[in-house]
C-alpha cells in the first residue's frame, strides 16, 4: 500500500511521480535498450542509418509512456541527488553540465557526444550513492519536532543560586569546594588503611 502512494514537491517538475518500484524497473529497462541502441549507432556504417537507429529509439521510448516518464523522472530526480550531495557552492556547475547534456538531447546528438553504452554504469553509481546515504539516515542526529505547546516561549527559570548576592555565592561556592576536598581526602586515607579522626 505503502508503496503505491504518489508524493508532489513544491520544487519539482511533476505534481505527482511513478510509484518508485515502477519508476526503477522501467528506467532499467529503458537503460538496457539504450546501450543496445548506443551499441548500434557506434557501429552504423553512415550517418543515414544512425540517423534511423536513433529515430527509432527514440520512437519506442516515446511509445511507452510509462517508460518515457520514468526516463524523465529519474533524469530530473538524479539532478536533485547531484545538487543536494554537492551542495550550493556547485549548483552553478551542476545547472551547466546538466543544460548541455540537455542540449544534445533535444539537438538529437547525444550518441555523438556521449558513450551513452556506459549509462548502466552511470546508473549503478547513482544507485550507490543513494543506498549510502540511506545506510547513514539512522545514525544521523534527530531533533526534536516542536509542536504547538512546546514551541510557546517559556520564561527560563532562574539557575540556583542566581538570586543570591556575589558574596553569598563565593561563600556557597568556597564551602562546597572544602566540603569536596575534605571528603576525597578522608575516602583517600581510609582506602590506605589511616583511620580518619571522628569516623
Amino acid at each position: 500500500k505503502d508503496m503505491l502512494k504518489f508524493n508532489s514537491f513544491n520544487s519539482f517538475r511533476k505534481p505527482v511521480y511513478l510509484p518508485v518500484f515502477q519508476t526503477a524497473g522501467s528506467t532499467e529497462l529503458a537503460s538496457t535498450f539504450v546501450v543496445e541502441q548506443a551499441i548500434a549507432h557506434r557501429q552504423a556504417p553512415n550517418m543515414d542509418k544512425k540517423k534511423e537507429i536513433y529515430d527509432k529509439m527514440c520512437e519506442s521510448i516515446k511509445s511507452e509512456l510509462c517508460m518515457f516518464e520514468a526516463v524523465g523522472e529519474t533524469w530530473e530526480l538524479t539532478g536533485w541527488l547531484i545538487r543536494q550531495v554537492l551542495g550550493p557552492a556547485h549548483e552553478e556547475d551542476i545547472s551547466t553540465v546538466i543544460d548541455i547534456i540537455s542540449g544534445w538531447i533535444e539537438d538529437e546528438i547525444i550518441f555523438d557526444c556521449m558513450r551513452m553504452e556506459q549509462v548502466t554504469a552511470i546508473s549503478a553509481s547513482v544507485i550507490a550513492i543513494v543506498k549510502t546515504l540511506k545506510s547513514g539516515m539512522n545514525k544521523r542526529a534527530k531533533k526534536p519536532v516542536r509542536t504547538s505547546r512546546t514551541s510557546r516561549s517559556r520564561s527560563p527559570k532562574p539557575a540556583m543560586g542566581s538570586s543570591l548576592g556575589s558574596k553569598d555565592r563565593l561563600s556557597t561556592d568556597s564551602m562546597k569546594k572544602s566540603v569536596s576536598t575534605s571528603g576525597l581526602a578522608s575516602l583517600a586515607m581510609q582506602t590506605a588503611g589511616v583511620e580518619v579522626e571522628g569516623t
